[in-house]
């Protein structure tokens, strides 16, 4: 789970240094996040245009968001496609919620192995978000996951979200 998630912030890191601008959608990916939306957040664009610059950006910076309000922002993001266990949706919901449950301090023995099952415990993680410890999901180029077991129907992504979960997501256009 350790290797998973310092390879996430390499490319975090790696997308994020030089970028400039845009203050425009990180100013409404931020009133999106410290708002009360229970939908996730997507962001559209054409390949190549600068979406998981924009994404990586706004991972570096939520944080800072969070400073004056007395609670601590955990932040869990996937650029899809850069690792095995971000290539197919199995893999990556077992990264996602043996993450969720270190952070949350869940047990992570009985994570499922099976789509569906798996699927409802991820959503039911998520309601281990609290006003304390807010949790923000980062998931980069859905289209790079990989289409097996319907991954690309999203059915796995919970449509509305539990209290205090945000849920960004960025997508080519189709």
């Amino acid at each position: 789970a350790y290797t998973e998630i310092l390879q996430q912030l390499h490319v975090v890191n790696y997308f994020s240094q030089d970028f400039q601008g845009r203050t425009d959608i990180l100013e409404r990916v931020r009133n999106y996040v410290q708002g009360s939306s229970k939908q996730p957040l997507v962001l559209w664009g054409e390949g190549g245009c600068g979406k998981s610059s924009v994404l990586a950006k706004i991972v570096s910076e939520s944080k800072s968001w969070f400073l004056s309000k007395n609670c601590s922002l955990i932040r869990l993001v996937r650029f899809l496609g850069t690792t095995p266990d971000s290539s197919s949706v199995c893999p990556l919901l077992r990264s996602v919620c043996q993450q969720i449950s270190l952070l949350y301090e869940v047990s992570d023995n009985a994570i499922p192995v099976e789509l569906s099952q798996l699927t409802n415990y991820f959503k039911r993680l998520l309601e281990k978000a609290t006003a304390d410890k807010p949790l923000c999901i980062f998931f980069d180029s859905l289209d790079q996951l990989s289409s097996a077991d319907g991954a690309h129907s999203m059915s796995w992504l919970p449509p509305t979200l539990p209290n205090y979960v945000k849920l960004v997501k960025n997508n080519k256009e189709q």
